[in-house]
C-alpha cells in the first residue's frame, strides 16, 4: 500500500471514491477547483486508488492563541477495498504531516464517535439546537436596520462582526484568506448569493448609529405552515447586537412558523424567551478534536496569578512523540513545558487531554469519568489550569 497526495489527474478518481462511499452522484469538477491539492489517498500495489481523505488547513483559536488546525473531511473508501487499513494509513500520513508543519489541533465531524476515537479524537463541543416559535420571537422588538447581502457586496462588515464574535472561543476558525490560504469567506458568502436564484439569504444588521453589529445566513426548510428558517451561520458583537438580530429575524414571521438556530453551550436558551416551555432545545455533541502537538498545546495554557506544576502522563498511539511524561509548570500564570523522567500520577490518553486543553471538559468534570487519585494540592492546581472554556466549531468541511 502507498499513501500520498493525489495529482490533479487523479481528482476525478477521488470524486468517484467519495460519491460511491457517500451514495451520492459525482459532480463535475470545475477548472478552478484546486481542492485536489488537499486530498491524500491510499493506493494498492497496482496503483489503484482505494480510499481518500481531505486534509484541510485552517487557523483556529486555542486559549488566546492562533494555531494551525488540520480539518479532516471526505473520509471515503471503496467497498471492495475496505477492512485493509487504508483509512488508518491515510490518517497516520495526515497526522504525521500536520505535526511536521507545526499544527496544534485536528478536528472533524464524525459519522461515528467510536470509529474516530481509534485515531485519538474525542468530542469537541456541545451545542444547543433550538427551535423557536415565532410567538416567542415577538419578545424581541426590532431596532436598527438590516440589509440583504448580494454577491459582490463588501464583505468587510461581516468580517469585522465575525472577528469580534469569535474572541475567546476555542476552535473558532480565522476566516482571513491570507492566514489559511483558502477562500473561507468565499465559501460562506460567494457568487451564489444572487437575489431570486437560491433559497438562501444573508442579512447584515446595523445598530441605530449605523455600526455593523450582527449577521445571519438563513435558509427556509419545509413547506406551508411547517416552514422554518434555519440560521446556519451567524455572529454578533454584543448582547445588544444579539437582541437586534433576533428583532430582525422575528420579521420573518409572515413566511415561517419558527426559527431554528444552533447556540453555543454557554448560552442558556431557556433564559432567552418568556415562555421556555414553548421552545425546543436539544443538546448535541458536535465535532471531534485531538491535539496534534502536545507541547505547543500545553504552552497555550494560562491561569492568571497561578504558580505550581504537575506531571502529565500522556498516551498517544498515533503520534508517539506526544507520549510520555510532560512537566507542566506555571509561574505567575505563564506556562512552561518539557519532557521529564518524573513519575506521573495524572495519566490520560490524548483524547481526554485534548478535551481538557480545549475546555470541552473542565478538570472537575473529568473527575466524574475517571479516578485520578490525586492529592489536594495537585487537584487544586489542575482545576485552575483546566477550566471549562467557551468553544465554537462551526466551519464547514
Amino acid at each position: 500500500m502507498q499513501v500520498r497526495p493525489i495529482t490533479q489527474a487523479e481528482h476525478e478518481r477521488a470524486q468517484y471514491v467519495k460519491s460511491t462511499a457517500f451514495l451520492a452522484i459525482s459532480q463535475d469538477i470545475s477548472p478552478e477547483d484546486n481542492s485536489w491539492r488537499e486530498i491524500r489517498a491510499a493506493f494498492d500495489n497496482n496503483g489503484t486508488m482505494m480510499a481518500c481523505v481531505h486534509d484541510v488547513p485552517f487557523v483556529s483559536q486555542l486559549n488566546g492563541h492562533m494555531v494551525g488546525m488540520c480539518g479532516i473531511d471526505g473520509v471515503a473508501s471503496l467497498p471492495e477495498y475496505r477492512r485493509r487499513g487504508s483509512i488508518r494509513a491515510i490518517m497516520q500520513h495526515i497526522l504525521d504531516d500536520a505535526y511536521a508543519r507545526g499544527d496544534v489541533l485536528s478536528t472533524l465531524y464524525p459519522f461515528s464517535f467510536a470509529y474516530y476515537r481509534k485515531f485519538g479524537y474525542e468530542v469537541a463541543q456541545a451545542i444547543n439546537a433550538v427551535t423557536i416559535p415565532m410567538s416567542q420571537m415577538a419578545h424581541y422588538a426590532p431596532f436598527g436596520t438590516a440589509r440583504a447581502f448580494t454577491a459582490g457586496d463588501d464583505l468587510a462588515p461581516f468580517q469585522v462582526v465575525y472577528a469580534q464574535f469569535i474572541k475567546g472561543r476555542n476552535l473558532a476558525c480565522d476566516r482571513n484568506d491570507a492566514q489559511t490560504g483558502r477562500p473561507l469567506w468565499h465559501s460562506w458568502l460567494g457568487p451564489k448569493f444572487v437575489p431570486g436564484k437560491i433559497r438562501e439569504y444573508a442579512y447584515l444588521w446595523r445598530d441605530t448609529d449605523g455600526t455593523p453589529g450582527a449577521y445571519a445566513l438563513v435558509c427556509p426548510q419545509g413547506q406551508g405552515d411547517d416552514t422554518a428558517f434555519e440560521v446556519y451561520d451567524y455572529a454578533f458583537v454584543s448582547p445588544r447586537a444579539f437582541r437586534g438580530l433576533m428583532g430582525f429575524l422575528r420579521l420573518l414571521d409572515g413566511q415561517a412558523s419558527s426559527i431554528r438556530i444552533r447556540l453555543p453551550e454557554d448560552m442558556a436558551p431557556h433564559t432567552l424567551f418568556p415562555q421556555p416551555y414553548d421552545i425546543t432545545v436539544s443538546g448535541q455533541p458536535r465535532g471531534m478534536v485531538r491535539l496534534v502537538h502536545v507541547e505547543k498545546a500545553l504552552l497555550t495554557l494560562a491561569a492568571p496569578g497561578l504558580t505550581g506544576e504537575a506531571v502529565l502522563g500522556v498516551q498517544d498511539d498515533m503520534l508517539p512523540q506526544n507520549s510520555g511524561a510532560w512537566l507542566l509548570s506555571l509561574e505567575d500564570g505563564h506556562a512552561y513545558v518539557q519532557k521529564t523522567d518524573k513519575a506521573s500520577a495524572f495519566n490520560l490518553n490524548i483524547g481526554l487531554l485534548s478535551q481538557l486543553v480545549c475546555g470541552t471538559l473542565s478538570f472537575e468534570q473529568a473527575t466524574y469519568l475517571h479516578d485520578f487519585s490525586l492529592d489536594e494540592e495537585q487537584t487544586a492546581f489542575l482545576t485552575r489550569v483546566f477550566p471549562k472554556r467557551k468553544q465554537l466549531l462551526i466551519e464547514r468541511f
